[in-house]
């Protein structure tokens, strides 16, 4: 939700994308080694499958539509994920895994556009109301499968070029560095605090994105 924004500032978005996908896969890889014996089959092989029927209309609109326009929406996006988080305390609750589906089809379309199928799933989550543990779990359990189909089907549709390949290698021991930093400073984080921080971040973003889409 982050990274790929500020990666669209510096390098065009049919870069960043897939950019992004081999970043994200890696890093939930390595997040679910640690950690699956707490994510939830139940809620996340439905959102899984529901992701891959709105993958390919991501990756069509993807191919098919300028940087300047991309960015544009998903700066509305990220300012809407932003403002929908900070201005609500008390969310709704969804009782079972059915909700799964449309989220997840949402989050397809989101991944293979503009490699951020990260507000619908955590929103998902947040509604599940899973506790801290099972909710990081389970994430890396959607994200993983979900990231690798949309890693794959870039490669497939041409966007894994040479820039792209030698942009993620190089990154690769920085991805590593950050993931031990990350995993060890995760405990000591007040998670309220990080959050708020984080989405307030996320609202500035999709406001400079929309902003340098129209200049």
């Amino acid at each position: 939700m982050v990274g790929m924004p500020l990666l669209a500032f510096i390098i065009d978005i049919k870069s960043a994308t897939p950019i992004m996908a081999l970043t994200a896969s890696t890093l939930a890889l390595l997040l679910i080694i640690t950690s699956w014996k707490k994510v939830s089959l139940k809620d996340a092989w439905p959102f899984v499958i529901s992701t891959l029927f709105g993958l390919p209309l991501g990756l069509y609109y993807l191919k098919n539509t300028s940087d300047d326009a991309i960015k544009f929406i998903l700066g509305i996006l990220l300012i809407l994920f932003g403002i929908y988080y900070l201005a609500n305390d008390n969310l709704p609750y969804l009782k079972t895994e059915r909700m799964s589906v449309p989220f997840g089809f949402l989050a397809g379309i989101l991944g293979g556009a503009y490699n951020t199928n990260g507000p619908p799933t955590v929103i998902y989550g947040v509604l599940r109301r899973w506790p801290p543990e099972k909710f990081r779990a389970t994430l890396q359990g959607i994200f993983f499968p979900t990231g690798l189909i949309i890693t794959l089907s870039h490669g497939l549709t041409g966007l894994w070029t040479d820039f792209v390949l030698n942009s993620f290698l190089v990154s690769f021991p920085f991805i590593l560095l950050a993931f031990y930093l990350g995993n060890k400073l995760h405990h000591r984080i007040n998670e309220n605090r990080f959050k708020r921080i984080i989405y307030i971040f996320i609202l500035i973003i999709g406001a400079v994105l929309i902003i340098n889409s129209i200049l």
